[in-house]
């Protein structure tokens, strides 16, 4: 029998693919790295050479997973209608709705790596995403500082302020969720929190207006996750 030889790319990309179908069914510790070699067919000497472990494989996954969701944010900043609030708003929006839209899977994902033993796997995925995100928010800012609603001489460094502000609410809420014992009104929290953060981020861009980057009702979807996890 002539052997098949693929692309290296082509390969890891079909194991990451068999690993993100697995890990949506069956949830990722459920899933072993047996599991992701019977559904893509190939011998655990294949699955080394591209992945030292199945936190490297699931690290590769939210990166693609991150790669998607900037696509979906890169038409909003090139959109010459809109202003920069505007932008900033839909931007924040975007990302929300997509993790909202695949909550049991991203659930599931923080409940692996809010563990104390990954708190550096987690630093370094999250310091990864910022980067990648970090100059898209920085030319919506440089463009807010143009049209006079924002006030820095500093876009690229306020854009880090911000993102760092957004993951201040994302550890906010998040923190409420993995807590089993948590006995208070979650929605009224979410709330809260979320407002607290719009009013800093505000603040920090010097923005007189409103600013409504998660839709509050959007980000309480997670909670119905949470109590029928």
């Amino acid at each position: 029998m002539v052997r098949t030889i693929k692309d290296p790319d082509v390969r890891r990309n079909e194991i990451i693919d068999v690993a993100q179908g697995l890990f949506l069914s069956k949830g990722y510790e459920n899933t072993s790295v047996q599991d992701v070699l019977d559904g893509a067919g190939i011998a655990k000497g294949t699955f080394y050479y591209y992945f030292g472990s199945k936190m490297e494989l699931l690290d590769s996954l939210v990166e693609r997973l991150t790669t998607a969701t900037l696509l979906t944010v890169e038409p909003i900043v090139r959109d010459e209608q809109l202003t920069a609030t505007q932008k900033m708003e839909a931007f924040f929006g975007a990302i929300m709705q997509w993790k909202t839209e695949n909550r049991r899977f991203l659930m599931d994902l923080m409940r692996v790596i809010y563990r104390v033993e990954n708190a550096i796997y987690r630093q370094k995925m999250t310091t990864a995403s910022l980067k990648r995100v970090a100059p898209i928010l920085t030319a919506i800012i440089a463009q807010g500082v143009e049209e006079g609603v924002y006030a820095t001489e500093y876009p690229t460094e306020i854009s880090g302020i911000v993102l760092a502000v957004s993951r201040s609410l994302s550890e906010s809420l998040v923190e409420i969720l993995m807590d089993e014992d948590y006995e208070g009104d979650m929605s009224a929290a979410f709330e809260r929190i979320i407002h607290a953060h719009h009013n800093a981020i505000a603040r920090i861009l010097s923005f007189n207006g409103p600013l409504e980057l998660i839709d509050i009702e959007t980000a309480k979807l997670w909670i119905e996750v949470r109590e029928t996890a």
